[in-house]
């Protein structure tokens, strides 16, 4: 499923996330996940004309770094996908979250992460089946009764905007026991459209911590956004998966490096603009070092032996 040279790449990402979260143990590691939509044109295994693709992102205590970049092709599905990632994972040595969005609230995912130590933090899709007081409901109907009045619904705010949020608890399909939350914004409170609901298997949080550990998945989002804009996610003109897949790990490299090569872990925009500043410097040392030596070489060795011209 991965190239080989990418388990050095996934292997470089655990070791700064584990150490980071060895080192503050209060932090949990959180598990960001996105797929990619762009629709898959694939002509036959060795041409491709378009493609999805899966991504991991490990977080934790600020640390945030691409784990897998995974080519989707309709030989194995996006859910075996994310389930043999997840057995891949070690785990974690405190409490931790697995983040996703609708498309990936699964009964299997979920087990797979729940095996590896992780609760999952995920979207809900309005049409799922709930049993409040042991009734199926579909969840949007179920939220359609409840927002008759304000009464069952309590104001959060989150990234200083303000819902109206309901907390369920209790049975799903494919889940015994989790939380459920029906969230409105408050200016749109008994909307349908602006419904959003939101799953967590760990029903020990409160309704506040588990929206916050949500909008946490929103770095994978500016991940895709930096690598479309800077690192050439979408324009490269590449039709073989292999080549394809060589180009996603380079992409995956340069990235880690942007946030880790500058010598301490710091945000993506800095390192590059870091990045760039140095190879736009060498581009002018070099071709000047080179005259130099040249108008020299008569009178010198070169600077790799042990005479230098002063």
């Amino acid at each position: 499923m991965f190239p080989p040279a990418s388990d050095f790449m996934k292997s470089l990402y655990l070791f700064s996330l584990i150490l980071s979260s060895h080192f503050i143990r209060s932090e949990p590691v959180k598990i960001l996940l996105r797929g990619n939509l762009s629709p898959s044109l694939i002509k036959n295994i060795v041409q491709d004309y378009g493609h999805q693709a899966v991504a991991i992102m490990l977080s934790c205590n600020g640390v945030i770094l691409n784990y897998a970049f995974v080519m989707y092709n309709k030989s194995i599905s996006k859910i075996d996908i994310v389930q043999n990632i997840a057995k891949e994972l070690p785990v974690p040595p405190v409490m931790s979250y697995f983040l996703c969005d609708c498309w990936y609230v699964s009964e299997k995912i979920i087990n797979t992460f729940a095996e590896r130590g992780f609760h999952t933090i995920g979207a809900l899709k309005t049409n799922r089946i709930l049993y409040p007081f042991g009734i199926k409901k579909k969840l949007n109907e179920f939220a359609a009764l409840l927002s008759v009045t304000h009464s069952d619904f309590h104001l959060v705010i989150v990234k200083n905007q303000t819902y109206y949020v309901y907390r369920y608890e209790g049975k799903l399909n494919g889940v015994e026991n989790a939380v459920v939350l029906l969230s409105y914004p408050e200016k749109a409170f008994g909307n349908p459209k602006a419904l959003r609901a939101f799953l967590s298997t760990d029903v020990s949080l409160s309704t506040d911590k588990i929206l916050s550990y949500y909008v946490c998945r929103w770095p994978i989002e500016i991940f895709f956004r930096q690598c479309k804009d800077k690192l050439a996610l979408d324009s490269y003109q590449i039709r073989s998966a292999q080549r394809i897949r060589r180009f996603w790990l380079l992409m995956s490299l340069a990235h880690f490096m942007c946030v880790a090569g500058p010598g301490e872990i710091g945000s993506f925009k800095n390192g590059y603009c870091q990045i760039c500043d140095i190879i736009q410097l060498e581009k002018y040392h070099y071709p000047f070092l080179f005259s130099l030596l040249s108008s020299r070489s008569r009178f010198c060795k070169l600077p790799h032996l042990k005479y230098f011209p002063q």
